[in-house]
């Protein structure tokens, strides 16, 4: 089965499960997005997550929004499981 994404797949190319994030705007529903991610599973998926969102300096900045992400994983930035790879 082949299928086009018309939506980029961010994350790793080699990952084994394909997920969506949905990430909350909780003070405008309207601007709440859905991305698809690849990685071999959820810890996988939010380092890849994180990576993405911070820069490689590691500054104080990096640690606030660490920190921030991991607050909000499962509560506004809600990862799925909806395919694997074979």
């Amino acid at each position: 089965m082949n299928v086009d994404f018309i939506q980029p797949i961010k994350g790793d190319p080699k990952g084994k499960a394909l997920f969506t994030i949905t990430q909350v705007d909780v003070e405008d529903a309207e601007d709440t997005t859905v991305n698809l991610w690849r990685a071999n599973d959820h810890d996988h998926l939010q380092e890849l997550y994180i990576k993405e969102h911070t820069t490689e300096d590691d500054t104080p900045n990096d640690d606030y929004i660490v920190s921030q992400i991991e607050e909000d994983w499962g509560l506004i930035i809600i990862p799925q499981e909806i395919a694997t790879f074979k």
